[in-house]
């Protein structure tokens, strides 16, 4: 997939270098008056590795060839590359549609993340699958339902529980952190695939840490999981310490205006400034206002801003140094493939602005560059770098993804 991606930006770039407008813009582009401070690249300096972008097919029903193209295959401007699909297993084995969503993103390169809402309710102390908490008695046999639910998504990431720490009137489950230390540490072992803890609705370490300090349980699980309602985005040290990946598992954005959908983008290289190796978003196919695709699989506005992330920055490539935030209401986020340099810029001011980016520790001679905005979705232009520096206009309330070549 990303072979073909490729393949259309050299294509692309072909197409316009006779084009008078693009030698107009850049022109424009590389006139280094009124610029402010450098944005500075160190692909020698080296951070997490990212292991993907993607979101949710929860309650969604069964994905059409359209939408699971939309979300997860990358050969055009609207298809979203997502590398990431999350289900839910059901605690009445009622599946269906997500293993077909689930084998639909494995057929387009994604990986699936299986989480629980709720075990099923023989297991639990009030006989539902609405709150209670799973009895001590039946840790083993959760496990045993995990490995088997697990077996039918072919899921590559089984997480335990989704929001241990909230009481709710829908489909739950609550643990607390003796109650996740003591399945982790005597029963996660048992359900066959690499395990993820804690999911808690605002990312509350207090949930993991114990799990985390005990070296027999902390050998159980290979990803500390969680959501940013209310909190979480932020380093999670103890987790990196001990080996963990930290994905952020589920947060979304109302529909809203352009400055909303430049609030998602944000947040997207947030969470990897802060060391995370995933963003999963929620509900990326529904019938709610926040969901990434229309009808017949097609992006709206917030999809196409996802996209300048999910297509771009793939699983194994790794973040680099950048001066962050340039400029006011500028923050840019930097990460390489190789000898690939891949710059994701997000400018929620309300003009253009103009900014210089050098680069060291790696060469480049050209970026292909891609922007979605209020009237632009994932638009490509391209142009050449001279001596590793230069200088943008960067379209207002944007998000401009540079893919070098």
């Amino acid at each position: 997939m990303k072979t073909t991606l490729l393949n259309f930006a050299t294509v692309s770039l072909l197409l316009f270098a006779g084009c008078s407008k693009e030698g107009e813009q850049n022109a424009k582009d590389n006139n280094t008056n009124n610029l402010k401070a450098t944005a500075a690249i160190n692909a020698g300096t080296v951070y997490q590795v990212v292991d993907g972008i993607g979101g949710a097919s929860v309650w969604s029903g069964t994905f059409s060839d359209a939408d699971a193209n939309a979300c997860f295959s990358n050969g055009n401007s609207n298809q979203l590359g997502m590398t990431i699909c999350r289900v839910r297993a059901d605690p009445n084995g009622n599946n269906a549609s997500d293993i077909t969503n689930a084998q639909k993103a494995h057929a387009r390169g994604a990986k699936v993340l299986m989480s629980v809402w709720s075990p099923p309710a023989s297991m639990k102390s009030n006989n539902s699958t609405v709150g209670g908490s799973l009895n001590t008695a039946s840790y083993a046999a959760y496990a045993t339902w995990l490995s088997n639910a697990k077996n039918s998504f072919g899921a590559d990431v089984v997480s335990i529980q989704n929001e241990p720490n909230i009481t709710v009137t829908y489909e739950s489950c609550s643990w607390n952190s003796t109650q996740l230390l003591n399945f982790c540490k005597n029963n996660a072992q048992n359900i066959g695939a690499p395990v993820m803890m804690p999911e808690a609705f605002n990312f509350d370490d207090s949930y993991s840490d114990p799990t985390l300090n005990d070296a027999t349980a902390a050998s159980h699980i290979s990803y500390l999981g969680g959501h940013i309602y209310g909190g979480g985005l932020r380093d999670h040290t103890n987790a990196r310490n001990k080996g963990k990946k930290v994905w952020m598992t589920e947060h979304y954005y109302d529909n809203g205006d352009i400055s909303t959908f430049l609030s998602l983008s944000k947040e997207i290289g947030d969470c990897f400034a802060n060391y995370m190796n995933a963003y999963v978003y929620w509900y990326v196919l529904k019938g709610t206002g926040n969901c990434l695709l229309v009808s017949n699989g097609t992006p709206n506005k917030k999809g196409y801003m996802f996209g300048q992330w999910s297509k771009f920055v793939r699983p194994g490539y790794q973040r680099i140094s950048i001066t962050s935030n340039p400029q006011s209401g500028l923050y840019v986020y930097a990460f390489k493939n190789g000898g690939q340099i891949i710059v994701v810029a997000v400018n929620q001011n309300t003009s253009v602005v103009n900014q210089q980016f050098t680069l060291t520790g790696a060469s480049i001679t050209g970026l292909n560059r891609y922007t979605t905005s209020s009237s632009k979705n994932i638009a490509q232009t391209s142009f050449a770098v001279t001596n590793n520096s230069w200088g943008v206009n960067i379209d207002a309330q944007s998000t401009t993804t540079y893919v070098s070549y």
